[in-house]
């Protein structure tokens, strides 16, 4: 598998190959050293090489070594306010420490720093295990715990002109917390980076957020207009059309037929026109003989959102991830169709002096369709080293991701709205019964279901650009991927997100 691994990369490079500093390096039980760092972080004469010399270096060293070799931190017994880098006086944080170093190597105590993340920018040496109760003598089995609970990157290394060298550090970080969040615990961005004796270990990554639920349905049609009583006039116009704008289109329904002496004409059709004869002005018998408006679905359910594939991507800031695909409009409803004429017998006036007959309702709007369902978020990752076109060296390090989050699931698709009550009918007589009442506009049609997001990943090592070696290192056995969120998957729909990835090093375009 390892070997399927260097042949992906095209590269391998060995344990000796490539210095903890990138330049001519000597490698000992202390761990690499490199010329280019030593002459920017050395704390004294060093040897032949330039490199530190040979009292600076805590694990090749019996006894504890010099202040002159560097500065000094210590979580419980350091104060940043009135230290001054010393065994007697350290820094509390290591930020602190490297900020007052000056090129000189941080020795840290082999305790927990767990307030702070620490992010590097210029050449720096960080040597941990350092047992401050024994004079801070090096003692290989208490590595310094860079932990920080925050939801953050545990240590950052960034900038071209940087090369930074990390011994005995077990580096951890926090499980994230927000939505979508991963969990890094080493990011190297361009720089390069030397690490001997460490643990790198990522926490889990957050689920994904899922799709926010609509709480209204889509707006509803308008009630249709009523239509006149006979005798008001000598022609008796039908209740005009009413419009709900939902623009994918408007729907429009039918205008209520016209009531005169001669009996006078039928409703209208409601629009959108249908494949069917929904919708249909009546013919004389109010809306018994004419058609309620077709709901929306019946022009075609909403398309559902796609669910989310691919990687990803790793940047500077770390790693981003892959939503699904929003849900489809639904379409709106159809206008009822108008109500009829009033015309001769119950609808024509009984005075023929006023022939104006009853005339029909016009019909209600269709309810627009309902919008599409939101994405669901993708999953966070669980990365122990993100590189970002960076030189890195390891020896004897160990590197383990935990599990990657869920995708959020692709929310529902909004309700499409109710259609509109047709309008009532004019009367014959102020006795009479309504007639020619217009039809009930369609249900708007429902939104899509949006897609699931992508799966978070667990990796080791995640790479763009240089490639990574792969030896010095071990990748420790992690966690899982984190599965992808449900969507609307059925019937040959691709609406469930893909799962994340588990592996030892990969390679991100």
């Amino acid at each position: 598998m390892r070997a399927g691994m260097i042949a992906a990369l095209g590269v391998l490079v060995g344990a000796g190959a490539l210095g903890c500093g990138g330049g001519a390096t000597t490698q000992g039980s202390g761990g690499s050293s490199s010329s280019t760092t030593s002459s920017t972080a050395s704390g004294g004469t060093g040897g032949d090489d330039g490199g530190p010399p040979p009292g600076c270096i805590p694990s090749e060293n019996v006894e504890a070594i010099a202040d002159s070799c560097g500065v000094f931190v210590s979580s419980s017994l350091g104060d940043d306010a009135n230290g001054k880098g010393t065994k007697e006086a350290p820094f509390a944080t290591i930020t602190q420490a490297l900020a007052n170093a000056k090129g000189k190597r941080v020795y840290a105590c082999g305790e927990v720093f767990d307030k702070e993340t620490v992010s590097i920018t210029e050449n720096a040496a960080l040597y941990g295990a350092l047992d401050c109760a024994k004079g801070w003598a090096y003692d290989a089995a208490k590595k310094t715990q860079l932990a920080p609970t925050v939801d953050a990157i545990a240590l950052s290394i960034s900038k071209a002109t940087t090369n930074t060298e990390v011994y005995d550090f077990a580096i951890t970080s926090a499980n994230a917390t927000q939505d979508g969040g991963s969990s890094i615990a080493v990011l190297v961005a361009q720089a390069t980076a030397s690490f001997t004796r460490c643990d790198v270990t990522a926490g889990d990554g957050a689920a994904g957020a899922a799709g926010t639920p609509y709480q209204t349905a889509a707006q509803a049609g308008s009630d249709g207009n009523p239509g006149k009583d006979a005798c008001v006039a000598d022609q008796s116009f039908g209740g005009k059309a009413v419009t709900n704008a939902c623009g994918n289109p408007d729907s429009v329904s039918g205008a209520g037929g016209i009531g005169d002496a001669a009996g006078g004409g039928n409703g209208t059709d409601g629009n959108p026109l249908g494949t069917t004869n929904f919708g249909t002005g009546d013919s004389g018998s109010g809306c018994g003989g004419g058609k309620p408006g077709d709901g929306g679905d019946t022009f075609g359910p909403a398309t559902p959102g796609v669910g989310a594939s691919g990687l990803g991507s790793i940047s500077a800031s770390g790693y981003t991830g892959v939503s699904g695909g929003p849900g489809g409009v639904g379409k709106p409803g159809q206008g009822g169709g108008g109500g009829a004429k009033g015309g001769t017998g119950g609808g024509k006036c009984a005075d023929m002096t006023s022939a104006g007959g009853a005339s029909g309702g016009s019909g209600g709007s269709g309810g627009c369709g309902g919008l599409g369902g939101k994405a669901g978020g993708a999953g966070g990752s669980s990365i122990a080293l993100v590189s970002i076109d960076a030189t890195l060296s390891f020896a004897s390090v160990t590197l383990k991701a935990g599990s990657g989050g869920k995708g959020g699931d692709g929310g529902a698709g909004q309700t499409g709205g109710n259609g509109g009550n047709g309008g009532p009918g004019g009367k014959a007589k102020p006795t009479y019964a309504q007639l020619n009442d217009g039809c009930l506009g369609g249900e708007g049609g429902h939104g899509g279901n949006g897609g699931g997001g992508l799966g978070g990943h667990s990796i080791a090592i995640a790479a763009t650009g240089k490639a990574v070696p792969m030896s010095g290192w071990t990748p420790a056995k992690g966690g899982a991927a984190g599965a992808g969120g449900l969507g609307d998957n059925a019937n040959g729909n691709m609406g469930n997100g893909a799962p994340g990835v588990v592996a030892d090093v990969q390679v991100f375009q």
